[in-house]
């Protein structure tokens, strides 16, 4: 059981999902201390490491867990620098930059310096200045017994290489020592970018283009794709060179790119040691994925082999995230994230992260999957230190480990909350301003996310124990399911107890004389419970934010995709459970359902809890829904498209969402026809952070605060229409635009309108590509009308997947949030001031936005 009055060292790890205790030393003597203690008692441990791809859960023979994770001190002594195993990339970077100081490090700034080091993928500088691991110094371990040890290139260069290859898992490392290169070694280093959208054509044009046999060999090339919003994928070139003059090659090549394949959204340049931040990938956009599985692979193409392998590669990728003749995805929910790059000895290297759907595996799906496996070779990848390491030589003792003993090796102090079982954190404690963060902490003042105390609860007795506590030390209850409360009322002040309910995530069928309920825990978040749902073919009106939860999201109405067909999530609750103010856990009821355990006031909490003022009334554990069956309604369909942003394309979107509203004014519009129409802003700089050069740049034109050498500002009088001159214009603005059209088939019958739904909305998206003979642009089908389409499919589509911050956003941005309805029909100078507005703000880099329009509902969101 884990106890909150240990100095959060020991304690349940909400976000495992587990009940084993977990132990989260914070240095590599308490970790000594405590696997010895753990060794000598006999029992078996699991070693969890921190990084992108945490485990879901652990592995029931575990005794105890330790998480590495607060291992990630970084100390900076002249150019050596010692950083802890769970330190980020991202810390890394802002570290080093803060010193001066240069590591070719990997561009996914959410990664542990662990997974950089044991993956030893390809990276941007291997032929300019080097892969990672050839900086390594020292490594610092731990045995299981608890003993330190300090290994060193030169002396120990086969054990470090067995330790990070994943084939000596005895020792756990803890830290590791790089020698840095100073900034001003690497005035001259220079890095270049172009981005593309995505065609077939194009992947195979840029990779004749940059990986000849004729290009120099100190120069890295990469080629990689990527998804943004919407799907939408990207092509990216990044060119790396000790001097731009070395790179004279590549913008040869450059400028013979033919427009037709490959047109440019966005370039860049930078040089100096700033050159390592920029390459990253802040956002880790293309590889943060929500609900979905990933598989790695590594590959090397010889020279001999590069024209046929590639062209088998093409193909590949094309088949997951390319289309039909007809604009429509070939596999939708599936993405492919390729990186191929320059090797030393003129060899290709290729890394793959495929990414499948956690839902049913469809036949295509599966077929595509053994394909992919059976095309990288088995033995591709190297053998990483996995996430989850179990000891070896320790036998299990009979029974769980005495946690007395254990925790004595911490420092006690007082509980926060007496007879808490789960985590909770203060002011002052080591994960407190994680644990306080919410949603929309970036947006107001600090005080607004400074919470009392912030409590994990395990059980519905630990919300009991918390709201006696907060009535007797007169502080107020906040529920926090998913913490996307937009007026930063996910947590509060020093008067507030915040309860983070990720422990009551969790979703099931019941089985009755009612058909088709599902009880969903509140901190489910909704691509698990979409998940769920499509994969027994039920679904409920919902959003589309991937880390909203159903608690919070039910209680504010449950606005989504189908809100004029299905009407709102809060509709379909059946009944909930709930911790009230006197600390009662009762089930309530829709008033009309017949029940005998209601309370008293059950008609007045039912409506109390679900009229608009979430969190109220008390704690809500769990909902049941009455949800919607896909057999009773065989014949819906819909379309779903995203698009490159244009002015006309999006002012064709809004014709048509006007003719909408006319239609509902006239009550011509049928009754289970939805529509959902999205402009937003292609945050490019995420994929390049800030201070990047804008289109038309000169290669390697310093920025205004750089100081190049004298030979590198002689070298850089580069020729016209090299790497974006001021000749070559964009072919896009940054923006996208999503249409998203749902027929219900409420009825159960075959669709008699004349013409038919499906029909329709396939003319309506030819209408908003209508003036693309002017200029084409991309577009993507994910799915069109001409065939059935199940509801619980088409809702569990619209849940976003790719292109999102690290915790969901669209944006890492400060933002100000707008919710805006009407039950008139949009007027022509409506439209036309609207779309000239949003026109203005998406062509603005100053600003982003997200705007969303419903039948019922417009969003707006500027950040």
């Amino acid at each position: 059981m884990a106890q909150s009055n240990l100095a959060g060292s020991l304690k349940i790890d909400p976000r495992l999902n587990q009940n084993e205790p977990t132990f989260f030393p914070s240095s590599e003597q308490e970790l000594s201390k405590l696997l010895l203690a753990i060794s000598g008692g006999g029992y078996t441990v699991q070693m969890v490491y921190s990084g992108t791809q945490l485990p879901g859960s652990v592995s029931a023979a575990a005794d105890v867990i330790v998480n590495v994770s607060n291992l990630k001190q970084i100390n900076v002594s002249g150019d050596k620098v010692q950083v802890g195993i769970s330190a980020s990339i991202g810390s890394l970077v802002e570290t080093l930059g803060s010193y001066d100081l240069f590591l070719p490090l990997s561009d996914v700034s959410s990664n542990s310096i662990l997974e950089s080091l044991t993956g030893n993928s390809p990276g941007y500088f291997d032929l300019s200045v080097g892969r990672l691991r050839s900086f390594l110094l020292e490594v610092s371990v731990v045995s299981f017994k608890g003993q330190p040890e300090t290994l060193r290139i030169g002396s120990d260069e086969s054990k470090i290489e067995a330790l990070l290859s994943g084939t000596d898992t005895s020792l756990i490392v803890t830290s590791v020592v790089f020698k840095a290169l100073p900034g001003t070694q690497l005035s001259d280093l220079w890095l270049g970018r172009l981005v593309f959208p995505y065609s077939k054509s194009g992947w195979d044009t840029l990779n004749e283009l940059v990986f000849g046999p004729d290009m120099p060999n100190n120069v890295d090339v990469t080629v990689q794709t990527a998804k943004i919003f919407g799907g939408l994928p990207i092509i990216v070139l990044t060119v790396v060179s000790i001097k731009v003059q070395d790179s004279s090659d590549v913008f040869a090549k450059l400028t013979s790119m033919p427009s037709e394949a490959l047109k440019v959204i966005k370039e860049s340049v930078v040089h100096g040691a700033s050159v390592m931040r920029k390459a990253q990938f802040s956002q880790g956009i293309g590889r943060r994925t929500w609900n979905k599985d990933v598989s790695f692979k590594n590959m090397v193409i010889t020279a001999e082999d590069r024209t046929q392998v590639l062209a088998k590669i093409s193909e590949l990728l094309n088949q997951a995230i390319g289309v039909t003749g007809s604009r429509v995805r070939l596999l939708p929910r599936l993405n492919l994230s390729l990186r191929v790059s320059k090797g030393t000895n003129g060899e290709l290297n290729v890394h793959a992260e495929l990414y499948m759907p956690k839902t049913t595996i469809q036949q295509a799906e599966s077929e595509y999957h053994t394909k992919f496996n059976s095309f990288f070779p088995a033995s591709s990848v190297p053998n990483s230190v996995p996430t989850v390491l179990t000891s070896s030589g320790i036998s299990s003792a009979a029974g769980k480990p005495d946690l007395k003993v254990l925790a004595s090796l911490f420092p006690l102090k007082e509980a926060h909350i007496p007879g808490f079982s789960g985590p909770t954190f203060m002011q002052g404690d080591e994960d407190y301003t994680e644990a306080a963060t919410q949603y929309a902490t970036s947006s107001y003042p600090p005080e607004r996310s400074n919470p009392f105390i912030v409590g994990y609860p395990q059980t519905a007795a630990d919300i009991k124990t918390a709201v006696a506590f907060a009535k007797t030390n007169k502080k107020s209850i906040v529920a926090r399911s998913g913490g996307h409360q937009y007026s930063c009322l996910s947590g509060g002040d020093q008067s507030v107890i915040v309860l983070s309910m990720e422990r009551f995530s969790y979703a099931s069928t019941v089985s009755g004389d009612v058909p088709n309920l599902v009880v969903v825990g509140s901190g489910t978040p909704l691509t698990h419970a979409s998940t769920f749902m499509t994969d027994n073919k039920l679904t409920v009106p919902h959003g589309e934010c991937p880390l909203v939860c159903v608690g919070g999201h039910t209680q504010s109405g449950g606005y989504g995709h189908t809100i004029r067909s299905q009407g709102l999530l809060v509709d379909y609750v059946r009944s909930f459970r709930i911790v009230l103010a006197d600390s009662s856990y009762i089930q309530v009821y829709r008033p009309n359902v017949d029940a005998t355990d209601k309370h008293e006031h059950n008609d007045d909490i039912y409506y109390g809890v679900l009229g608009g003022g979430p969190g109220s009334f008390g704690v809500v554990t769990e909902y049941t829904y009455e949800t919607v069956h896909d057999d009773d309604h065989p014949y819906s369909t819909g379309l779903s498209c995203a698009y490159m942003y244009s002015k006309k394309r999006f002012r064709n979107i809004m014709k048509i969402v006007q003719e909408w509203t006319q239609g509902i004014k006239e009550g011509t519009l049928q009754g289970d026809m939805d529509l959902m129409a999205t402009a937003i802003s292609i945050d490019l700089e995420s994929l390049f952070p800030e201070d990047m050069h804008d289109q038309g740049s000169v290669p390697g034109a310093p920025p205004p605060d750089a100081q190049p050498s004298a030979q590198y500002s002689a070298s850089v009088q580069a020729p016209s229409g090299v790497l974006g001159s001021p000749g070559r214009d964009s072919a896009f603005e940054a923006g996208a635009l999503q249409l998203e059209l749902l027929y219900g088939n409420e009825s159960g019958q075959p669709d008699t309108t004349s013409p038919p739904t499906k029909d329709r909305f396939r003319q309506m998206h030819k209408r908003v590509i209508s003036d693309d003979w002017i200029l084409p642009l991309p577009y993507m089908l994910d799915f069109d009308s001409d065939e059935h389409h199940s509801l619980s499919f088409m809702c569990d589509s619209w849940v976003r997947r790719f292109g999102t911050t690290l915790d969901g956003r669209e944006f890492v941005y400060p933002y100000h949030k707008r919710l805006n309805g009407t039950f008139e029909p949009l007027s022509d100078d409506f439209i036309n001031g609207f779309v000239d507005l949003v026109h203005e703000v998406i062509c603005d880099r100053r600003v982003r936005m997200v705007f969303q329009m419903g039948l019922g509902v417009a969003c707006i969101t500027i950040t």
